[in-house]
């Protein structure tokens, strides 16, 4: 485990690549900007936690720099001082499986990462800040069933559409988006084990559903 956050680190230390054995790599609230692809793809492949939060990127992204992480469980990376773009690129099947996704000041827009497509253990996701357009994922929600917490505030949605069954989420932000709609009147019946719920600063209509009763 190496454990740098909270210092004022600016060079990408590429020599961390030659830690086989690093399992946990933690570089959050530094100053660390450069080639961030290029960066990620040189760290050891048995690394199962990775956290760049809250250092200077600003510029572009590849998902499939974490291609070689086979045991990647948690993955953060966001930056302070920009937005990070992440790149169109061609499909790729992930040897991983996520439990925790945290990205924040990316420009997404109308497309989600596509390797999450392929991630069904996630318990935790954090999508905020992104100026993600379109409708709410839904299928993000039903492809992970373990799935506890999902934060999507701060962007562009225009539509809340809920899983057609009955899921355990308990946690759902979609604040400080552009949702125009009502709110469904099964909410409560497909999230029972909802315990926060944060639809503000929004444009929902209508009556508050009684299954939330």
């Amino acid at each position: 485990e190496l454990d740098l956050s909270n210092n004022a680190l600016t060079n990408m230390p590429y020599c961390l690549g030659n830690l086989s054995r690093l399992r946990t790599l933690e570089l959050s609230k530094n100053q660390l900007d450069g080639n961030l692809s290029a960066f990620v793809s040189g760290l050891p492949s048995k690394l199962e936690y990775l956290s760049l939060l809250d250092n200077n990127f600003n510029g572009d992204f590849l998902f499939s720099s974490l291609v070689n992480k086979t045991r990647l469980t948690i993955f953060k990376l966001s930056s302070k001082v920009g937005m990070i773009q992440a790149q169109a690129e061609t499909s790729w099947v992930p040897l991983f499986q996520l439990k925790i996704l945290r990205l924040q000041n990316f420009i997404l827009e109308s497309m989600l990462p596509g390797f999450l497509i392929h991630q069904h253990d996630l318990g935790y996701i954090d999508l905020s800040h992104n100026k993600l357009k379109g409708p709410f994922p839904t299928w993000l929600v039903q492809n992970n069933t373990r799935l506890q917490g999902i934060y999507m505030d701060n962007n562009m949605l225009t539509e809340l559409q809920l899983p057609r069954v009955v899921h355990g989420l308990q946690v759902l932000d979609i604040s400080s988006n552009m949702i125009n709609d009502s709110i469904q009147e099964d909410i409560g019946i497909i999230f029972p084990k909802l315990r926060y719920m944060n639809f503000s600063s929004n444009h929902f209509h209508g009556t508050i559903p009684s299954s939330m009763g």
